[in-house]
């Protein structure tokens, strides 16, 4: 949890950060647009997955609305944020 807070919250200086320069990241904003790509790629697998091995039902249906739900959250949340 305090992990978290240091991410979103408390500012991080990318000089101190040997992870961060690494990556070519040279703000916060950067890593939180980073990690939701990540996180929307992790999705549309899960989809794929839950597609393939459940089938064309209604339940693959109401899970692929969620699934777009969030994904376009965070692509409007990462557009806003530059």
């Amino acid at each position: 949890m305090i992990e978290l807070f240091r991410l979103f919250i408390t500012p991080i200086r990318v000089e101190d950060s040997k992870f961060l320069s690494a990556l070519q990241i040279k703000s916060c904003h950067d890593l939180k647009i980073t990690l939701m790509q990540v996180a929307v790629v992790i999705m549309v697998i899960l989809f794929l997955e839950h597609a393939v091995e459940i089938g064309a039902t209604l339940e693959t249906l109401y899970f692929g609305a969620g699934v777009a739900l969030v994904m376009s959250a965070a692509v409007f949340s990462w557009k806003n944020m530059k």
